[in-house]
């Protein structure tokens, strides 16, 4: 009831609508932030031109985008797993995100068709602050950075919960021309790693 959403930080002082005034699904801050990577991805994906197919059944693949060039018949195809955390970066300045042994075995995999590309977002802890609406544009406050995992080691779980960590560099910024030269580079078999 009521009581148990008004211990929740009221969004703006309106007293006449509080304890309404609150950010929802409180207690589910994973599903939420995975919900606004995806909403930033989407938005990534639309301004590289980019069609957006997001997979109904969890397999690995959070995302496939296909690329298409005027004048050229093919479509080019990219599978891509999100991660989404509010960790500092590591004293490398890495994204450190986890993923299971088995994913990251298929992420690593060298026989793939279609390459797989995974994107850590690092979002600020304070849900308050993700999104700022001032001036003539909007601002969404995280950052996308992607690493290719295909040729990679084996690695083995030394993690108590079962999973590997990732450490995905800053320097590999997730953005609309990041995109565009992703597609290009698998294009012509070179997409980096």
């Amino acid at each position: 009831g009521i009581g148990s959403i008004s211990s929740v930080t009221a969004i703006t002082p309106k007293p006449d609508l509080d304890p309404y005034m609150v950010r929802g699904l409180p207690g589910r801050e994973t599903d939420i932030k995975e919900q606004f990577q995806i909403g930033i991805f989407h938005a990534i994906a639309s301004a590289a031109g980019c069609n957006i197919s997001v997979e109904n059944i969890d397999s690995g693949i959070d995302i496939i985008l296909t690329h298409e060039i005027d004048g050229i018949s093919d479509r080019c195809s990219i599978n891509f797993q999100l991660k989404c955390t509010e960790n500092e970066l590591d004293s490398n300045g890495n994204v450190v995100v986890e993923i299971t042994r088995k994913r990251y075995d298929q992420m690593r995999h060298e026989g793939k068709n279609t390459p797989a590309i995974l994107i850590a977002q690092k979002v600020i802890p304070e849900r308050d602050h993700w999104v700022c609406v001032s001036g003539d544009y909007s601002e969404f406050r995280a950052k996308n950075y992607w690493l290719n995992l295909t040729g990679r080691e084996m690695r083995n779980v030394s993690n108590p919960n079962g999973k590997i960590q990732i450490r995905v560099p800053t320097d590999n910024v997730f953005d609309d021309m990041a995109l565009v030269c992703m597609f290009a580079q698998h294009r012509k078999q070179e997409l980096a790693q």
